[in-house]
């Protein structure tokens, strides 16, 4: 998604991540700060304690914050949303990025394309 927000190729999906490290100092890059959180996360060990109880008051099962995966998954959204929104493809203030997914699809004009299932290239 960075490549595409970037309006940059991606090169061949094992060398994604290493290319985007290479070009974060590209003033062209967006999101460059989710290149550091990204590393991060492939680096966060096993988060299953987070999930055993018991839980404070007020834990919430769908964003658990006591774990540092889903915190850092959060911070990378909430950033690509952002961009979406800079770029103008989504307003709203929804903060769970597939309720902008619907509203990046219902802008395509293409008819053809606009059928196409979300996941496909």
């Amino acid at each position: 998604m960075i490549y595409l927000l970037s309006r940059w190729y991606m090169p061949y999906y094992k060398w994604a991540f290493h290319g985007l490290k290479e070009r974060a100092e590209d003033h062209a890059m967006v999101l460059p700060g989710t290149v550091t959180l990204l590393e991060q996360l492939s680096k966060t060990g096993d988060q299953s304690q987070a999930w055993e109880g018991p839980h404070p008051a007020g834990w919430n099962p769908y964003v658990n914050t006591e774990d540092q995966k889903v915190v850092l998954m959060e911070a990378i959204c909430g950033m690509v949303i952002e961009e979406l929104k800079r770029q103008g493809l989504t307003e709203g203030s929804e903060d769970f990025l597939e309720a902008h997914t619907w509203k990046i699809m219902d802008r395509i004009q293409d008819p053809q394309l606009r059928r196409c299932h979300v996941m496909e290239g």
